[in-house]
Formats: structure tokens, C-alpha cells, sequence
């Protein structure tokens, strides 16, 4: 079966495929180590930006008063929030100091190549991340991007902050839309799409006095909206095992990973990729690597890489599982920059793990 004959039984045309392809096919480049080059500068101004005296260091917390606050209303926190998305009723953002900027936070290990003053002597360093921040979402100015937990025997309830796995799990939509279902599969394309490009930074745009923001290209985002319109966060866990999702619209969660990722930039700039380089030469490590799981993720989900092997990745590499930068356009063909010619092809030639 020919890609296109495999689009053809989704109900898509291939006048919508190359529309959408004008929007999300990667820029020419020689290969994929020019790609990460060419936007190591975007990369660093944002790292910078985050790092940076904007957002000021002057509130000192330990874990345990971060913790805390999970449980209060955000007007009662000690930390200041910093909006840096609004849509409607929610804004995106974060707070800071983050969970591993705490004043006794201990669990930040440095690289053994990591050149920085901190690590001269030799040792690798054990200490905090001072520029670590919390990501969240706020709905009519309450904090969503939370879990509560329940206790049978406690009249209390713990909070804690989103995790990979809360996010991972929306990413499946809580099973209520078919896996099999033409907006499913389409819809999960163009965010895994959109993911990809993320991870390069290919559609943030300098704002005045804002430094890069992410501007969703328009069609796309309008496009896999209607297919795919929130993903359902578990936001509260019953002692009982019962559960409670928050449907995060999926503009807002995509804004929401674009922190965390700025985040990860953040934490191995910390622990000794300095300004995103390694040896002179710039990494992938941090905001692309992350984003790339998240992309890895969306093609397990849809059958296009093996559970098997992203599971394996993902405890091999202690947490990401990036998919590999030379399999976008094959796991994500809307971003090729041959989508005329790859429509042509037998679908096997993609690689697929399953060829539908």
C-alpha cells in the first residue's frame, strides 16, 4: 500500500496533506547535526532568558515549603508566578524557586565532564539547581497542574506536581477516543509533528520585551484541534483507586511542555553541558531530547515504534527516550521535505513498527 492510499482510507486528501506540509516540513539542511547547529543560538537566548535576573532569585525555600504550598491557594504562595502564555480562562507559566532549587536539595549529580568552576577539583559535584523553576497551568487563577491523593486513614490529601507520567498518560486520552479512529491517528500525527519542530525551536518567534515565545502555526494547530481538542490529566487519586482528570486544552498542554523543556535546558546547563555545548560542539541534550520523547511517545501510541523498544530506551537512558532526529520524517511524513515524492512510496519503506 502506497502512503497515499494509507491517508486515502483516513478520509485525508493530498490537498490537505501538502497544505499542511507547507507548515511543518523541516527546513533544508545537510544533515541532522546542521540542524541542531542552526538553532543552538535560539536555544541559548532562551536558556538565558530563563536563567537570566528577569525572573529574580530572591526567595529562598526549602523542599519541604515548596511542597507545602502545593496545597494552598496560589494567592497564598510565597513564590511569585510568572505568566508566560495566556488563553482564555488558563495561563501558562512557572514558579520560582522549582522543587530542585530548594536550599537542601541535594540530588543534582554533575557530569564527570562537566568543566565548570564547580567541578575543578575533579569531584562531581552533588548540589541543588538554582535556576529551576515549577511549570504550571492556572485555570480562572487556580493551580490545575497538580495531583491530589487521598488517605483513608489521614483527613488530608498530599499534592504534587505533574510528573512524566501524569503527562504521558493523557497523551493517551484516557481511552475516549478510538485508537483506530481516523481523527485519532491524524490528530496524533500533526501533534507529533508539531512536538518535533518544538524540539527545534522551528516556531518560536522573537517577541519584544518577551524573548522566543512558541507561535503554533496556524492551519495545523486549527486542524488538530478539531480532531483532538484537550488531553485528560489525572488530577486527584481516591484512596479507593478512583480518579479525577482535568481536560487540559491541547494548546495549553503543548505551551505547558514547552516549559518544562526550557526546564531541562535549564538542568543540564546546571550539571555541565555549559551553554548547551559539549567539546566545543552544541547538544541535544535538554529541551530537544525531551521533546523528542514526547514525539518517541506519540509513535508508540500510534503503533509507528514498538512498545518493546520504548521501554527499553526509556530505562536505558534513566528517563528519555528520545526518538532519533533522522526518523521525523518517516514517523511523522507531514514533516518531509519530499512529502510529493514520499506519497509515491510503499508504506513499508517507512519503517513503521506496525504497517497498518
Amino acid at each position: 500500500m502506497k502512503l497515499i492510499d494509507y491517508y486515502g482510507k483516513l478520509g485525508i486528501s493530498k490537498d490537505m496533506l501538502l497544505s499542511l506540509n507547507e507548515e511543518l516540513r523541516l527546513p533544508n539542511f545537510t544533515n541532522f547535526q546542521e540542524l541542531t547547529r542552526s538553532r543552538h543560538e535560539i536555544r541559548l537566548e532562551s536558556l538565558n532568558e530563563m536563567k537570566g535576573d528577569k525572573w529574580p532569585y530572591n526567595i529562598r525555600m526549602s523542599g519541604k515549603e515548596i511542597d507545602n504550598e502545593l496545597s494552598l491557594s496560589v494567592h497564598k504562595w510565597k513564590r511569585k508566578i510568572n505568566i508566560l502564555y495566556e488563553f482564555g480562562d488558563y495561563k501558562v507559566g512557572f514558579a520560582r524557586p522549582g522543587k530542585e532549587a530548594a536550599i537542601d536539595y541535594k540530588g543534582i549529580n554533575h557530569y564527570p565532564y562537566c568543566e565548570g568552576d564547580c567541578c575543578k577539583d575533579g569531584k562531581t559535584l552533588s548540589a541543588n539547581n538554582p535556576p529551576d523553576v515549577f511549570p504550571l497551568i492556572l485555570k480562572n487563577n487556580s493551580l490545575v497542574s497538580i495531583r491530589k491523593r487521598s488517605y483513608k486513614t489521614k483527613d488530608e490529601t498530599k499534592s504534587v506536581g505533574w510528573n512524566f507520567e501524569r503527562v504521558f498518560k493523557g497523551f493517551e486520552l484516557d481511552g475516549k477516543l478510538s485508537s483506530n479512529s481516523s481523527e485519532f491517528i491524524f490528530g496524533m500525527e500533526i501533534l507529533g509533528a508539531i512536538l518535533y519542530r518544538a524540539a527545534f525551536m522551528l516556531d518560536h518567534k522573537k517577541q519584544e520585551n518577551k524573548g522566543w515565545r512558541l507561535v503554533l502555526p496556524r492551519d495545523s494547530f486549527r486542524n488538530l484541534k478539531s480532531r483532538i481538542s484537550y488531553l485528560p490529566v489525572q488530577d486527584f487519586l481516591n484512596y479507593d483507586g478512583s480518579t479525577r482528570t482535568h481536560d487540559v486544552p491541547i494548546d495549553v498542554m503543548i505551551y505547558f511542555l514547552d516549559i518544562l523543556s526550557i526546564n531541562e535546558d535549564v538542568k543540564v546547563d546546571t550539571k555541565g553541558i555549559k551553554n548547551l555545548m559539549k567539546k566545543g560542539k552544541p547538544q541535544d541534550n535538554g529541551r530537544t531530547n525531551t521533546h523528542l520523547t514526547y514525539c518517541n511517545l506519540v509513535a508508540t501510541i500510534l503503533g509507528r515504534v514498538a512498545i518493546g523498544d520504548f521501554s527499553y530506551q526509556f530505562q536505558r537512558k534513566a528517563g528519555m527516550a528520545d526518538l532519533s532526529k533522522s526518523k521525523g520524517e518517516s514517523i511523522f511524513p507531514l514533516l518531509s521535505r519530499n512529502l510529493k515524492l514520499d506519497l509515491n512510496n510503499d508504506i513499508s519503506q517507512f519503517d513503521w513498527f506496525k504497517n497498518h
